[in-house]
């Protein structure tokens, strides 16, 4: 009986809601955000529901089987267009949507630099810098950067913006500048880009991930930690 529910559903990591649930909270996120840019009324759409479901799940399962027949209900796939952008099939909008499920990289609800603190507080890195003479913001701050890169990646840049981080870990900003400051001296940050007044653009980072092999594992580590927090 399980296994018939369960390939009649996606759905979801939360057992109490149905699929109706779901796509009524998720519409509501999403009409809480202005579309800008490249990013479509649909593609919100699919960064609400991926708070739903784990992220491995199958974006043409969830499609087909979950989220479909509610939006046929509703008058069907059309509620996503706007002046740039027209959704006039089944398949087109299954097409975006699958796009989409990949290129979100966090849910709506998701702080990833919250969850990397939370990380670096769980599992703890130590740089060798400190193995004598421990400087217990540096090791917070280099955790922090160090889970964050391995969530979104080695291959992306990473946003260290010094008063958010200072927040929270409630420290000062000019703290975490120079925290900064030190980890790109110590081989640990490498600027990627420069920060730009003109041209409204922050300094982003990349974490040598090579530093602690552990960050291999930050898909099992996650996984173990929810786990064990169920």
């Amino acid at each position: 009986m399980q296994d018939t529910l369960e390939k009649q559903s996606a759905l979801p990591r939360f057992a109490e809601d149905d699929a109706q649930g779901i796509v009524e909270r998720a519409l509501d996120q999403a009409k809480s955000h202005e579309c800008t840019g490249y990013r479509s009324p649909l593609w919100e759409f699919v960064r609400a529901l991926r708070t739903y479901y784990p992220a491995e799940s199958d974006p043409m399962d969830i499609f087909w089987d979950d989220i479909n027949p509610v939006i046929q209900d509703r008058g069907g796939w059309g509620i996503f267009s706007n002046e740039e952008r027209s959704l006039a099939s089944e398949e087109e909008a299954c097409l975006e949507f699958c796009v989409n499920w990949d290129a979100v990289k966090f849910p709506s609800n998701y702080d990833p630099l919250q969850e990397a603190l939370e990380l670096a507080r769980r599992h703890p890195l130590q740089p060798e810098e400190c193995a004598i003479h421990r400087l217990s913001v540096y090791e917070t701050f280099i955790s922090m950067a160090a889970w964050l890169q391995a969530a979104v990646s080695p291959l992306t840049d990473i946003l260290l913006p010094t008063h958010k981080i200072a927040e929270l870990m409630n420290v000062s900003p000019m703290t975490i500048s120079r925290c900064r400051q030190k980890a790109i001296h110590d081989g640990y940050l490498h600027v990627t880009v420069r920060h730009s007044y003109k041209r409204h653009r922050a300094t982003a980072f990349e974490f040598d991930m090579s530093r602690f092999p552990i960050l291999k594992d930050y898909a099992r580590i996650v996984k173990e930690d929810c786990l064990g927090h169920d």
